[in-house]
């Protein structure tokens, strides 16, 4: 590395470009595998039929959109240290009316509608906003950084801000957390969940199933009470917190850079705080729940160390909508628009073979051969350890094409799921969400979606000006 100030060479490189092992290397490394125009009608479903899309144009449109994103920052809070560092995670939520969203639709003369228009109909807004310590950052009774973020993770899961209708962010883990089995088949819990509720006492409990300080790592079946979220470890005397469980946690340093954990942690809490909302929707109003079109920014699923939790909302979210409809309410709708990487880059690649107005679903073996390598385990279910849904492409005019995902219609992945995840017929409400698409696609920014739009103006963290301010403020703290 390079001292401060001091210039890079403009010549080195050719040391790199002549390298014979480089070339060697270069040479070696196969082009992707590009699909055929037959590839791709062997992909369009054959029971999308020719009025396909016009039965979308008369589908049922929700009277509500929610959308969601979130964003994260790492701020340096010392000038005179700079390895010190804060982070910051803002989750936001933005509710759509569609009555007043289609009055501006009907008066305006443009294809599509102006976002900043929509912008003003915003009255239900959600702001999120979660510090989270980094590097050399450290509250006086902690054994460290590390220990001062997990404590500090479990108080945000506690926060009055994330409370609805007295229950907490917390709440909704715990809920979570009873749908993963204990692995430990030694262990003396009764419960089969790894929390539960004490049959005595009826006061709920985590369960942990390693202790998290390093130094210790002693596997066992460690309970933690909801209340007050935090117990010690029987081994090394030091403190297990519930929110432990997400272990996001794990790639945190004390003493370098932890953008890594803070993204993982925001991804983790996108999906959770979007739980937290339609778990509360499900107890207090069912009406609204099934009027609601849920748009999460990105894919339906987790990554990382809190992977394990998509198999719990997969399940309850089942549960949620068998619910609903069995009690006479519309089905909720709930998918995600995928803005980057694979699927995305790929969609481009091949938007021209594809004709227009087509919607299809990727199936496994397509993936692997064009699109995504298969894991080392063989699975034929792609994002088994991931994914709560399913990838679509949709084509709706000449380059306008959108990589989409929509919840599993399904409580698990048993049975017959990987042939019917990827059968229109198994999605009963795939003609509203369509409309959806339809509805809110806008030339503002290519392939977005306006929820999403207005969801990331409220939640991203830009780094001029935005995250020069938080670096200001949390300098304001830590600075002498």
């Amino acid at each position: 590395m390079p001292f401060s100030g001091q210039p890079p060479s403009n010549t080195i490189h050719n040391d790199v470009r002549k390298n014979p092992d480089i070339i060697r290397f270069l040479e070696q490394c196969p082009d992707i595998p590009r699909p055929e125009a037959k590839n791709i009608e062997e992909l369009i479903p054959k029971e999308e039929d020719v009025g396909f899309f016009e039965k979308c144009k008369s589908a049922r449109m929700p009277k509500y959109i929610l959308s969601l994103d979130g964003s994260n920052y790492e701020a340096m809070v010392d000038q005179k240290y700079p390895s010190r560092k804060v982070g910051y995670i803002k989750i936001s939520m933005i509710i759509l009316n569609m009555e007043h969203y289609n009055e501006i639709s009907s008066t305006n003369t443009r294809k599509y509608v102006d976002p900043m228009e929509v912008a003003k109909l915003q009255k239900d807004t959600e702001n999120f906003s979660f510090p989270l310590p980094g590097s050399y950052v450290q509250f006086p009774e902690d054994l460290s950084p590390y220990e001062t973020f997990r404590k500090t993770l479990l108080n945000n899961f506690l926060s009055e801000e994330s409370k609805l209708s007295g229950k907490y962010l917390l709440d909704s883990l715990f809920e979570l957390s009873r749908r993963i089995l204990i692995d430990n088949k030694n262990s003396d819990i009764d419960d089969k969940y790894k929390a539960g509720i004490n049959n005595v006492s009826n006061e709920k409990y985590f369960i942990i199933e390693k202790c998290p300080t390093r130094t210790c790592n002693k596997k066992g079946i460690f309970k933690v009470p909801f209340s007050p979220g935090v117990a010690l470890c029987p081994h090394c005397g030091n403190k297990i917190f519930a929110t432990d469980l997400l272990r996001v946690h794990e790639p945190f340093t004390n003493s370098g850079d932890n953008t890594g954990a803070f993204s993982r942690t925001r991804n983790v809490l996108e999906h959770i705080v979007l739980f937290h909302y339609i778990h509360y929707f499900w107890r207090e109003n069912k009406k609204f729940l099934s009027e609601i079109g849920v748009i999460l920014d990105g894919p339906l699923a987790i990554f990382g160390e809190g992977a394990k939790y998509h198999a719990s909302l997969m399940e309850i979210y089942n549960e949620i909508i068998v619910d609903c409809v069995n009690e006479g309410y519309n089905t909720p709708i709930i998918m995600g628009l995928i803005k980057t990487g694979r699927v995305v880059e790929h969609f481009a690649s091949i938007k021209n073979m594809m004709p227009d107005k087509v919607l299809i679903p990727i199936q496994d073996q397509y993936r692997y051969t064009f699109i995504n390598e298969q894991d080392d385990s063989d699975n034929k279910n792609f994002g088994v350890e991931t994914y709560y849904g399913q990838d679509f492409l949709l084509k709706t005019a000449p380059n306008r094409q959108f990589a989409i995902n929509i919840l599993y219609p399904f409580p698990n992945k048993k049975g017959n799921f990987h042939n019917l995840k990827t059968e229109l017929r198994s999605y009963s409400n795939i003609e509203s969400v369509v409309k959806i698409v339809m509805t809110f696609e806008t030339d503002m920014f290519e392939n977005g979606l306006t929820p999403i739009i207005l969801a990331h103006k409220h939640a991203s963290i830009s780094l001029k000006p935005g995250g020069k301010m938080l670096d200001i403020l949390s300098r304001n703290y830590f600075s002498d």
